[in-house]
C-alpha cells in the first residue's frame, strides 16, 4: 500500500483535477475487471490507483478545500467532487489482499478509517440523511462486537428500500451526466454559469451514492472482523487431531467401513505390543504377510456392504421406520357387490351389464378410427 505521507514535490506539476480524473478512470477499470483479486496484475492496479487517490487527498489537505466551519452553501461547486476521495480509498484498501489472516485486520482498520473520515466530512456539511445516520450509529455501537449480529440484521423491507434508493441515485446520476453533455461532465470551478446548477446536483448525488456504498462496506467490514475472530478462536481452541506426520497423505482405505483384518489401522499402529508385565497394549493379528499383501491387491474397488439386508431391516424396525400389521388383501370375491337381499338392485345390475354388452356389439373396438385422415 502506498504511504499516506507524501512530499510536496510528489504533487508538483500535476493538477488536482487531472490527477483525480485519472484516479477515477483507473477505479472504473478495476471495477470492470473479471480476474481474481489475488492476481498480481489486479493488485498492482489497485496499488497504483490507491497511490493516485492518496496524492489527491494530500493536495486537498494542502489546498484546505474543506472546513468544518463552513456550510454546504459556502462550498464551491468545483470542490464538491473531491469529497469522495476518502470513500474511494476505503474501497481500494478493502480490495487489497494479505498473505496471512493475521494481517487482514490491519487492512480492514485502514479501510474503516477512510470510510469514517468520509462519513464525518459529509455529516459536517449536512449531507447525511437521517436514515443513514441511524444506520451508521447502529453499526458504530456494534463495531466492537465479535459476533455476526444476526439478530440486528436489517429487515427485508429495509434492504428493498435501500436497493430502490440506490437504483434511483444511479438513474439520476446518469440523467444529469447526459444533460451536461460529453465534454467535461464533472463539476469544475471553470464551468459555465448555466451548467453550474446541474453540475452541483450531479456532485451531490455522487456523494449520496458513495454514502450508500460506505454504509454497506462498513457492514461488510464488521462481518469480516467477526469471521476472522471466530477463525482465530477456533484454531487456538481446537488443535488438529490428525496424528499423521507432516506431509503424509491420507490413505483412502482409512475411511473404509469394510476394513480387512490387518488393515491400515493395524499396520500403522505404533508402540510396544506387550508391556513389561506381558499385557497386550495394542491390537494385532497373526497372519501370513504374503496372504495380507495378496488380499490388499485382489479386492473389489467398490465399497462393500457393512451389513445384510435382514440386519438393516431389523435396525429400521427398532427405530420405528417400518409399519407392521395391517389387514388382509381383499380377494376378488370380496370385491363383488352382494345384492342377495335386494332384488331391484340385482335387476339394475343385470340391465347395466346387458346395455354394456349391446354397446360393445354395436361399437366394435377401433370402430370410427379414421387413422388421422380427418
Amino acid at each position: 500500500m502506498a504511504s499516506s505521507e507524501l512530499s510536496v514535490a510528489d504533487t508538483e506539476g500535476v493538477s488536482l483535477k487531472s490527477l483525480f480524473t485519472t484516479a477515477q478512470q483507473e477505479f472504473e477499470v478495476i471495477e470492470s475487471l473479471t480476474m481474481s483479486a489475488r492476481e498480481p496484475a489486479y493488485q498492482d492496479q489497485v496499488q497504483r490507483c490507491l497511490s493516485h487517490f492518496n496524492r489527491c487527498r494530500l493536495m486537498v489537505n494542502q489546498l484546505a478545500l474543506f472546513s468544518t466551519n463552513e456550510s454546504l452553501d459556502d462550498l464551491a461547486t468545483g470542490s464538491l467532487r473531491y469529497l469522495v476521495v476518502e470513500a474511494y480509498m476505503g474501497h481500494l484498501v478493502q480490495k487489497l489482499t494479505s498473505d496471512s489472516p493475521s494481517t487482514r485486520p490491519s487492512l480492514l482498520k485502514q479501510a474503516r478509517d477512510h470510510y469514517d473520515n468520509f462519513y464525518r466530512l459529509c455529516d459536517a456539511y449536512g449531507l447525511v440523511e437521517p436514515v443513514d445516520q441511524r444506520l451508521y450509529q447502529q453499526r458504530l455501537t456494534k463495531s466492537n462486537d465479535s459476533t455476526l449480529g444476526v439478530t440486528n440484521r436489517p429487515s427485508r423491507e429495509e434492504k428493498i428500500t435501500r436497493f430502490k434508493r440506490r437504483k434511483q441515485l444511479e438513474q439520476t446520476i446518469h440523467a444529469l451526466e447526459t444533460a451536461l453533455g460529453p465534454v467535461d461532465r464533472s463539476p469544475t470551478e471553470e464551468s459555465q454559469d448555466d451548467n453550474e446548477t446541474t453540475e452541483r446536483q450531479l456532485a451531490l448525488n455522487r456523494v449520496q451514492l458513495q454514502i450508500h456504498h460506505t454504509l454497506e462496506a462498513l457492514e461488510s467490514i464488521q462481518d469480516e472482523y467477526a469471521l476472522l475472530a471466530m477463525a482465530a478462536q477456533a484454531s487456538s481452541s481446537s488443535p488438529s487431531t490428525d496424528s499423521r506426520a507432516p506431509g503424509q497423505s491420507r490413505d483412502e482405505s482409512e475411511d473404509r467401513l469394510d476394513q480387512r483384518p490387518g488393515g491400515s489401522g493395524l499396520r500403522n499402529a505404533q508402540g510396544p505390543l506387550l508391556s513389561q508385565q506381558g499385557k497386550v497394549m495394542r491390537p494385532f493379528i497373526i497372519t501370513d504377510k504374503r496372504r495380507d499383501i495378496q488380499e490388499s491387491v485382489f479386492r473389489p474397488g467398490w465399497r462393500l456392504p457393512t451389513m445384510s439386508v435382514e440386519e438393516y431391516l431389523a435396525i429400521e424396525q427398532e427405530r420405528g421406520g417400518m409399519i407392521s400389521g395391517g389387514g388382509q388383501v381383499p380377494s376378488s370375491e370380496d370385491k363383488d357387490v352382494d345384492h342377495d337381499g335386494d332384488p331391484d338392485a340385482q335387476d339394475r345390475e343385470t340391465y347395466k351389464q346387458r346395455e354394456w354388452d349391446n354397446f360393445k356389439d354395436d361399437n366394435p373396438r377401433g370402430w370410427g378410427n379414421r387413422k388421422g385422415k380427418g
